[in-house]
């Protein structure tokens, strides 16, 4: 029931921006590995979720939203499209035997948008500080990329 509730509510959040345009939809490989969504809400800001599989522990179906604000590093040499961004999210993990996992995340990352076409690839690294079921710390990250529309 838990899974069901927590799988309609990503959907429904997601759903309901993507209706105002600059949402992408791909593939995040790493830890998680599924699918993953984007959805910018201002020049700087966005919503980042994902759909996944967990290979850790007892694996099981794994769920984040992430709050994003993007910033661009000094320097010159650095290409124009390449966005470096933090937040803020959660995350839970449904394994398919033993506790539910609910935790905090903070993502680290860079995104480069091509120019020439509507996507974007990214680099992320997440620390996680795990509450249920027990006080834990945790590391995922991944690569990834998604097409916009």
């Amino acid at each position: 029931m838990l899974r069901t509730i927590s799988c309609a509510v990503l959907a429904l959040v997601f759903a309901s921006t993507a209706i105002a345009g600059n949402t992408g939809v791909g593939v995040i490989l790493g830890e998680p590995t599924g699918l993953s969504m984007k959805h910018w809400l201002t020049g700087r800001n966005a919503l980042a979720g994902g759909l996944s599989w967990s290979f850790e522990g007892d694996g099981g179906l794994y769920l984040h939203v992430d709050y994003l604000r993007h910033f661009r590093a000094g320097g010159s040499d650095l290409p124009e499209n390449l966005n470096f961004r933090w937040g803020l999210g959660g995350r839970l993990v449904l394994p398919d035997e033993g506790k539910e996992g609910l935790g905090a995340r903070f993502p680290l990352g860079m995104e480069y948008m091509l120019s020439s076409e509507p996507l974007g690839f990214f680099l992320e690294l997440v620390p996680v500080l795990e509450l249920i079921p027990e006080t834990d710390f945790d590391l995922d990250g991944g690569v990834g990329c998604r097409i916009y529309f």
